[in-house]
C-alpha cells in the first residue's frame, strides 16, 4: 500500500495508514444493538453488514482489533437456541470466507487457532442445528467445505 510507504505524508507523529487504522478498529463492532435492530438477512443487518466490513479490513489489511476476532469466536461457540445464535454463526461464516487464513497466523493474537479447529467448531455448529435458514445453511455449508483456511 502506498500509505506504508516511507515517503507518506505523516500527521503529526502518524501516519495515514496508523490513522486509518485507529479509525476502523474503533467502528468494527462497536454498534449499540437494540429493539429496533434489523435481523432479517441484507444489507440492513448491522452485525452482517459490520462482518462484512471486519472481513474486508482484515483481507486487505487494513486493521485487525480484539474485537473482529472476538466476533468470529463468538460464531464458532454460539449457542443453539439463543436469540442472536444463526446471526453469529452467518457473521462469522462471511468473515471466515473473505480472510479465514487470518485465524491461523500470529496477527490473530491470543485468537489465534489451527485450521483443523475452525472446521471442527463450524462442523459442530451445523450439527446442533444452530443455522436454520436454509440460505444461511448454504452459507455455513460453503465455509465449512474449507479444509484448508491456511489456503486463502
Amino acid at each position: 500500500m502506498v500509505c506504508n510507504s516511507p515517503d507518506a505524508t505523516a500527521f503529526g507523529t502518524e501516519t495515514l495508514a496508523s490513522l486509518v487504522d485507529e479509525e476502523l478498529a474503533d467502528r468494527h463492532f462497536k454498534v449499540n444493538y437494540g429493539p429496533y435492530e434489523v435481523k432479517a438477512y441484507g444489507p440492513e443487518n448491522t452485525h452482517l453488514f459490520e462482518s462484512l466490513l471486519s472481513g474486508l479490513s482484515l483481507k486487505y489489511g487494513l486493521t485487525s482489533s480484539s474485537t473482529m476476532y472476538a466476533s468470529i469466536d463468538a460464531g464458532l461457540d454460539a449457542r443453539p437456541g439463543s436469540d442472536d445464535a444463526q446471526m453469529l454463526v452467518v457473521g462469522t461464516c462471511i468473515q471466515l470466507l473473505l480472510h479465514g487464513s487470518e485465524l491461523v497466523t500470529e496477527e490473530a493474537g491470543t485468537y489465534r487457532k489451527t485450521a483443523e479447529k475452525v472446521a471442527s467448531k463450524l462442523k459442530d455448529q451445523k450439527a446442533m442445528g444452530t443455522v436454520t435458514d436454509p440460505h444461511a445453511i448454504e452459507l455455513l455449508e460453503v465455509c465449512n467445505s474449507f479444509q484448508g483456511w491456511a489456503i486463502f
